[in-house]
Order: structure tokens, then sequence, then C-alpha cells
């Protein structure tokens, strides 16, 4: 089969994604920005019987991010082959079309698009209509003190949050309209969008008799089994498709058809959404960060607030800048000494109490800054968590961030409180965007009792890097053999620790659930992995960096290659120079696979969240001036 494309002007089969419009449109490739008509153009011809009639079905898949369609060294079906990223014509309805005459070449097309088989568990409200804003919120409360029986139980709630009744009606008015479950019918593209990466395409010519024992969820790719599960037209034509059962059938595959990555423009305005602000601050209206209709359907960044749960962080009554060394080893230590707890000032950690004014697009920079503010006086001080988060979610890839992050300790070793991290979250908690079933079930996020109930089903996946002044080893009751090998005074090194981690939510699916500390192999290279017991619900490593490394120079890369079987973090002064730190695969953590979106955070930590501890965070004082770090760049592959 002689096959031509038109790709415009991308004649290397390499392009990059226009996400312009892609938060309420879903990512498509191409646009008609890159190619007039929208679509890849495709040319080939037929050859056969010409007393026969013949038929052709053109099919897409992403081969940088599947599955094996065999299950095992099998023929059979592999199930996971379903949760592939494959495509045909946008009209499911569409099956194989007629070839007129084999005398004349057949032109078609074909664009790369979200949910391709159009499942219905991806509809719902149109993106633009599901907008909100302070009178929607003020709409809803009202709402809810009219209807007796839910207002009784936002009653209930507050007492059992300890809040005022005025403070949970607001909280439950806003996720009542995050989490709106309209029975509107538009297909929601954006919520399953295409992978990026390496894709072949697949042209299958068959004649009236074969087509007819093709089934009819391989000619319709929205349709399923008769068990009710989807079948890879890629396996079907693969190890079905042969002489004596199909002998009118040709396949034909391009395993290299396009290359996609994409880039974020951190150049598009950053949304602040007042529904997941947990504070009672103003949020613009205007800008370039803000509030409002215009950035919730354009910016591809966005503020992220941090949990709305006040942990108690309690901090002794002194400003100064730990970064610039005014505060040395010697004053923190005496400072442990003179002051008591009582005599600490009482605080919580914080979201910023001014959305907007710490986030900023830098035009000269050309990046995005995050500013951790500093404080004017010791009356009002706070310790105030800062960052973003990217806006079109993705499955699996290569995600790599260019990031100036702020040092995290000073000359002295003694640490400024922060923890600086880059990591991937859930985009959303709606069932659309649930994990896989795992059968050992997964438990609820907070929750870390051993005996926590399980649920099939979990919207919850995040994946971390995580730069933290902690000690690279594990709390040395942890080590069976030679523990007095595994001890270091963390406040005598200029050591930063890099810490990788996937919530697997505890599910226990995977070949080996290890419990305690671990190890695995990647490269002849061995990786320490930890959980803290049989309930804790993430697995982490943790490798050591310099801290000038890492953050003396004007930026530093930091990738994720998250894959269906395996995740890989990687770190390095340029693009083509990373290396591994982090290696964990599906034999012993269960990989999330739904949609996730990126997140980068410079937060402050309580010091127990990292033992052994080299400092407490009560004695770092609140910093004087503004700390900032800025992402440079967002990339996709």
């Amino acid at each position: 089969m002689n096959v031509e494309y038109d790709f415009g002007k991308f004649t290397n089969h390499i392009m990059q994604a226009d996400l312009t419009e892609a938060l309420y449109r879903g990512i498509e490739i191409p646009t008609k920005r890159q190619i007039p008509s929208g679509n890849f153009k495709i040319s080939f011809d037929v050859k056969g019987n010409r007393s026969k009639k013949y038929f052709y079905k053109i099919y897409y898949q992403n081969e940088s991010y599947k599955f094996p369609e065999n299950k095992d060294t099998t023929k059979l079906h592999n199930p996971l082959a379903s949760e592939n990223f494959y495509g045909s014509w946008e009209d499911t309805v569409t099956g194989f079309k007629s070839v007129s005459s084999i005398e004349e070449k057949i032109t078609d097309s074909i664009k790369i698009i979200g949910n391709p088989r159009n499942e219905k568990k991806y509809f719902g409200q149109p993106f633009e209509k599901s907008f909100s804003n302070e009178d929607s919120i003020h709409k809803t409360v009202k709402n809810i003190k009219a209807t007796k029986e839910w207002y009784a139980s936002i009653v209930a709630k507050a007492k059992q949050n300890k809040l005022s009744i005025d403070e949970q009606l607001i909280l439950d008015a806003k996720w009542s309209l995050k989490n709106n479950d309209s029975k509107s019918e538009e297909n929601n593209r954006w919520k399953r969008n295409p992978r990026m990466g390496k894709y072949s395409l697949m042209i299958v010519v068959t004649s009236e008799t074969d087509l007819k024992k093709i089934p009819s969820c391989i000619q319709h790719i929205n349709q399923t089994s008769p068990d009710g599960n989807f079948i890879s037209p890629y396996w079907f034509f693969s190890d079905k498709i042969n002489k004596d059962s199909f002998p009118d059938t040709k396949v034909f595959l391009d395993s290299n058809f396009v290359t996609v990555n994409a880039s974020l423009n951190l150049a598009s305005g950053i949304y602040a959404d007042g529904l997941e602000y947990p504070g009672a601050g103003k949020i613009p209206a205007e800008g370039s960060c803000g509030w409002n209709k215009d950035l919730y359907m354009n910016a591809q960044f966005a503020q992220f607030f941090t949990t709305a749960i006040k942990f108690p962080m309690n901090t002794i009554p002194l400003l100064k800048d730990v970064n610039d060394s005014s505060y040395t080893l010697e004053e923190y230590q005496q400072a442990e000494k003179k002051f008591s707890s009582t005599a600490l000032k009482k605080d919580f950690i914080r979201n910023t109490e001014n959305p907007c004014a710490n986030v900023r697009y830098d035009e000269n920079k050309k990046a995005i800054e995050i500013i951790n503010p500093g404080n004017k006086n010791l009356s009002d001080a706070h310790k105030s968590n800062m960052g973003i988060k990217s806006r079109i979610g993705f499955t699996y890839g290569k995600i790599t961030a260019k990031i100036k992050f702020p040092e995290l300790i000073n000359k002295y070793n003694v640490w400024d409180g922060l923890t600086n991290a880059f990591w991937l979250l859930f985009q959303d908690e709606g069932k659309w965007n649930y994990r896989r079933t795992c059968n050992s079930g997964y438990t609820k996020k907070g929750d870390g009792r051993n005996d926590a109930p399980r649920s099939p089903q979990t919207y919850y996946s995040e994946i971390d890097f995580e730069l933290v002044k902690t000690s690279r080893y594990w709390p040395n009751e942890y080590y069976k053999v030679n523990p007095d090998l595994y001890v270091e005074d963390a406040q005598k090194t200029d050591d930063i620790v890099v810490a990788c981690t996937n919530w697997d939510m505890t599910c226990k699916d995977c070949r080996w659930y290890t419990v305690g500390l671990d190890s695995v192999h990647f490269d002849s290279t061995k990786y320490e992995i930890f959980r803290w017991d049989n309930g804790y619900q993430a697995l982490t490593t943790r490798t050591p960096a310099k801290d000038d490394e890492l953050f003396k120079s004007p930026y530093y890369y930091y990738q994720f290659e998250w894959t269906p079987n395996y995740i890989i973090w990687r770190i390095g002064p340029e693009k083509n120079k990373l290396r591994v730190v982090g290696y964990m695969a599906q034999d012993i953590t269960s990989i999330p696979n739904n949609q996730m979106i990126a997140v980068i955070t410079q937060e402050y930590h309580l010091s127990e969240w990292w033992p052994p501890i080299p400092f407490k965070q009560e004695y770092i004082p609140f910093p004087k001036r503004d700390i900032m770090g800025e992402l440079y760049e967002l990339t996709i592959e």
C-alpha cells in the first residue's frame, strides 16, 4: 500500500501541540492554526479484485505510553490495552468507509483529539458554563439555607469541624459549585487529552466478505465487546488477521506517523479560583492574575492554594533573613534553649492572604515569579506558602520544568524553613478522573490507619519532587544491618535531600508491596524505597544533592518520566544533562493512570514530617525579606 501524507509545514513529522484552546476544547493535533484544514491529509491506493467491493478505516495510537496489546506472552487481548490512547475519525458512528474505485487514489484526513471513543463518562457541563464567581457562591449559600435538610447538615458539620456556620456554608457552597454534576451532554474532550510522544497510523483495507467478520467493537471504537470491555483495534489487526481467515484484508502500519510535544504558555495569565481559595481575602477581578471569565477560559496556569487545614506552626518571635546568613547555627542552637514553647508566636500553616500579590508573570524574565513574602513587623508576621499549578491535564509523559528555586540553607547550613516542590496532582475529583480499579482497595487520602476502610477506586494521585533539608538516611531504627553506618548530622552538611514520592494510596495489587525500608535497582544503581507503615499511603526515595548545585545556578531542570509501567525522577543543570534520582515500577507500587496537572510550590512544612529532624521549624525565624522562585519552562513530551 503506497501511502502519502500532507503535514503542511510540519515536514519532519514532529510538531508541538497548539494549546491555545485546549482548556475548553481539549488538545487537538493539529489545529487550524497549524494546518488550515485542521487535519492531517492522508492519500493511499488500493489494489485488489475489480469484481469485489472494498472498505477502509484509519486508526491512530500513542506508542510512547501504552500497555502491550497482548496479555503476557500469549496472543490473548491484554485488558489494560483498553486504556491505551487510540482513535479514528471523530464521528465514531462511521465504521469502515467504502472504496468507490480501486482505480483511484483515496484521499482522506484525520486528527488526534481528546476522548476519541466518545465515552459518556467524559461528557458533562460545557467548560464555559462551569465558571463561578462570588455571586454564584452567595446564591448557593441562599439555596442551602432555604433547604431544610441541607442546612441542618451544615450546622452539624460546622460543629464537628469547629467552624462557624457561616464559614461552613461558604465551604460547602464552593464545594457544591466545583463538583456540579450537570446533566448536560457536551463532550468534554479535555477530560481525556491526547498523550504526548510518538503516534502510529494504521490503515486497514478489507473486502465486503471480510468486513462481516470484523467485530462491531473494532469497526466502531466507541462500542464495547459483549462482555462490556473496549478491545484494542491494534490487537485485533495484529493478531487476528491472517491469509486463511481474512484473505482480502491488508493492514498498513506506520509506527512513526507523528511525534508530539507540548509547552505551556507562561504568559497566558494566572487564574485565581475563588472556589479553591480557603480564606476570605479578596481576589482581584482584573489584571493578568485574578478571578474572571477571560482568565478562566485562557490562562494555562493558576495560583495554587494549599490545604485549608490549619496545622499549628508556631515560631520564635524573631524576624531574620536566614538566606543572607544573618542567622547562624549558634544562634539557632541558642534559640532552642532560650525560647520555651510558651514563648513562641502561635500561628498555623498559611495560604496567602493576598491572592495574586505574590505570583506573577515577568515579561523581561519570561518567567512566572513565586514569592514567599517577607514581614515588616513581628506582630503581623506569618510564614506563607506560595505556588502555582498548570490547568491543562495530561496522562503520562516526560514532564520537565526549568525552575530557579530559592536556596534552602545559608553558609552555616541553617535551613530557612522552606520545602521546594515540583509535583504532579490529580486534575479533578470527579468520577471521570478515577484511577483504575484496585482489587485490594485504596484508602482515603489522609486516613493512614492500618485498618482504614478501602474503596475500589479513588481520584487521588500525586507524584512528587520535594527538596528538603533533612538527613539522607531514614530513622536509624529502620536499618537492621549495621545501623550505625546510617547516621549523619545534617546540621553540618550542605546537602539537600531530593525526595521522590509516589502516592499509591496503599493499593496492594502490585507484586511486592513493601513496608519499612527496602531497595530497588535501576541501571545498576540502588535506590532506597521507604513506607512508614502498612497504612502509609506513599512510597519515597531520598537522594542527596548539594544546595549550591540545585539553587546557585540561574535555573535547574526537574523531570518526571511517568509511564504506565514505571516512574523515573531526573534532575540536572541542562535538559540534556539529567541524572536519575529516583525510580519505581509497577511491581512495587500502583502507578496512577488518571489525568494530572503540574504544581510548583514553596511551602513551610512542619519539620516532623521529615525525620530525622536536623532543624525545627519552630526555631527558624519569620522571613524579613521576600524569598523568590521562578518558573521558566514547563514541557510535556
